[in-house]
């Protein structure tokens, strides 16, 4: 299940839903429209839980639920992946979403206690208390409805240049009607005549400083008064806030004085009183690196309300331990491929629940390119062929096989440009590549494929020695027929010379303006852009491919091999953060215009 959540945020909330998957979030047009549709259907399904509320369908407490345990995985999947590198506005919408699911959760379940319990009240002073209690938390829980609603209305997101804003208008008819079905319950419950006091609270189980309401009913009782721990307080109205200050089990109860002048004892509501939670907030400033590379990490604790608390953490890097106070910042690098482990723990205290946090950034290899071009791709059997390459991302020389089909017919120790020979005793069609199995420092590479095909000698000449008197005499008579048509046809093709000579012109001139109008941006997303819309345009693809898609959707097509590098290259540019090198960025440019001359 994390997975299928992984997912739909890395393609509808994470990621722009522009078609443009491609580009580096740095330079995109940003697009807030994955957020607005993905928490637009929430809207949707945080309504059709308020119609099942307001039919009493006995299904509503699961649909609710179901809709908290998704926005609720959101936040969790949300706050994951903002430790990780992958920022959205996402972080600012989620909130007020969860809230209101949160709500609607409680709403459903107060209601479904109340009409468990509304037909067994009659002479039962027990299931009056569950009902006065349940309605009490149904009120609350509108009241938090409302208020998220407030807040999502407020939220403002951007789709590439102008603002979107959630509609919640259906949201806010549907909760004036959840308001008329409580009061409704409401006058239900005053026809049960029950006399006496009845106490509820808003929440039974809060934390430290969190503050409740204690609300009290009373029938033909006055004089009344609130215990809370044993300690008395005069009730003037209805409704008191509270907050708890000290951790466990708490007692309240209302007495007072009925219309026969007794004393009489309300309800007994226990509050059981827990910690306030706190949070690590964990990050660094990427999640992946290259060997050796210094990253930065942060951290800092923060109690229920988002405030700083300036407490001992805990930090183990590996097997490394350290110890912060408040927010904290230092480096890590790692020397062999792999994962980097980092947990953060805060021991908590008399009045702050413990918390922890963690992370995980993999340092790799560097990448290595590899790129190979044969003087010539025919030949003869035993003629030599001459390959030149060059070897990008290694500053140390570093062995490569030579690989003619799937066998390696040898090694040579290459940094930059390189050259080797090779031939071929039988004709046929090879496939020529060099690769490179990596070391302590580089990945491996494998080059591109370069297709050599080896055609047999001519044979006639030198088998049969008495042919070459023969063959020269065929030859001489075709020249003499040659001229004398050409004598006579003399004034006609000077015509066609004439003509051809001008459409040699003019489809040198057609040339000369196509390449004019090919320019290639020097940027190197932008160059890679105007391939991407090329090359999809052409072929009929869709436009949300990422550049490994467009790579793979291609990969039997002759240009492969040069979109293959172009890939990787871009890969290590946009995605790795790590600028190319000047030779690196040559190459780059030189076979994207090589594709889109020679095969758009």
């Amino acid at each position: 299940m994390r997975k299928i959540v992984v997912l739909v945020l890395l393609m509808f909330i994470i990621s722009p839903v522009d078609g443009l998957r491609h580009v580096a979030y740095s330079k995109a047009k940003f697009s807030d429209e994955g957020i607005y549709l993905y928490f637009s259907d929430v809207i949707r399904d945080a309504e059709k839980c308020l119609d099942d509320f307001l039919n009493e369908n006995p299904n509503t407490l699961n649909f609710s639920i179901n809709l908290y345990k998704r926005v609720n995985l959101i936040e969790s999947e949300s706050r994951f992946y903002s430790i990780r590198g992958f920022r959205s506005n996402v972080t600012k919408v989620v909130n007020p979403f969860l809230s209101l699911a949160e709500g609607i959760e409680n709403l459903a379940r107060s209601q479904h206690i109340f009409l468990k319990y509304i037909y067994k009240i009659k002479n039962n002073y027990s299931a009056y208390v569950i009902v006065r209690s349940a309605l009490t938390k149904m009120e609350v829980s509108a009241d938090k409805i409302n208020k998220s609603i407030y807040k999502i209305e407020k939220i403002e997101l951007w789709n590439e240049t102008s603002k979107i804003r959630f509609d919640v208008s259906n949201l806010k008819s549907k909760l004036k009607d959840v308001y008329d079905i409580i009061s409704y319950y409401r006058s239900l419950l005053a026809k049960f005549k029950i006399e006496g006091l009845v106490v509820t609270v808003s929440d039974d189980h809060p934390f430290l400083y969190q503050e409740i309401q204690i609300l009290v009913y009373a029938k033909n009782v006055t004089q009344i008064s609130l215990f809370i721990d044993s300690v008395e307080y005069k009730v003037n109205n209805s409704i008191m806030k509270y907050s708890f200050k000290r951790l466990g089990e708490h007692v309240i109860y209302a007495k007072g004085i009925n219309y026969k002048g007794k004393i009489v004892k309300s309800n007994v509501v226990k509050v059981y009183v827990s910690k306030i939670p706190t949070r690590i907030i964990l990050s660094s400033d990427k999640s992946t690196a290259f060997l050796n590379e210094r990253v930065k990490v942060s951290g800092y604790l923060l109690d229920y309300y988002g405030k700083p608390l300036n407490a001992n953490v805990t930090v183990k890097v590996d097997n490394a331990k350290f110890n912060f106070k408040g927010f904290f910042e230092f480096n890590v690098t790692r020397r062999s491929e792999g994962f980097l482990k980092i947990f953060a723990f805060y021991h908590g205290n008399e009045t702050y629940r413990s918390s922890n946090a963690s992370l995980s950034i993999f340092f790799s290899k560097f990448p290595v390119f590899i790129y190979i071009e044969p003087n010539k791709k025919r030949v003869r059997v035993n003629e030599t062929i001459e390959f030149k390459g060059r070897i990008y991302g290694a500053n140390y020389f570093i062995p490569v096989h030579i690989f003619v089909n799937s066998t390696d017919v040898g090694i040579i120790n290459v940094k930059g440009d390189f050259n080797f020979t090779t031939n071929f005793s039988k004709p046929g069609r090879y496939s020529v590549f060099v690769k490179f199995f990596g070391d302590q420092m580089h990945k491996p590479s494998e080059s591109n494929k370069v297709e050599i095909f080896v055609e047999s000698r001519m044979s006639l000449i030198s088998s049969k020695g008495w042919m070459l008197p023969l063959i020269i005499t065929v030859v001489a008579v075709f020249i003499l027929i040659f001229v004398y048509i050409a004598n006579i046809k003399r004034f006609s093709l000077k015509k066609v010379k004439d003509r051809s000579t001008i459409h040699e012109k003019l489809d040198s001139i057609e040339l000369e303006r196509v390449t004019k109008e090919l320019k290639i941006p020097e940027d190197i997303e932008e160059a890679y852009n105007l391939l991407f819309k090329t090359l999809t345009e052409k072929y009929n693809l869709k436009k949300s491919l990422t550049p490994r898609e467009l790579f793979k959707a291609l990969s039997n097509e002759d240009f492969a091999e040069k979109l293959k590098i172009i890939t990787e290259l871009h890969e290590k540019a946009v995605y790795s953060g790590k600028k190319l090198e000047d030779d690196e960025k040559e190459m780059y440019l030189r076979l994207i215009t090589e594709i889109l001359k020679e095969y758009t």
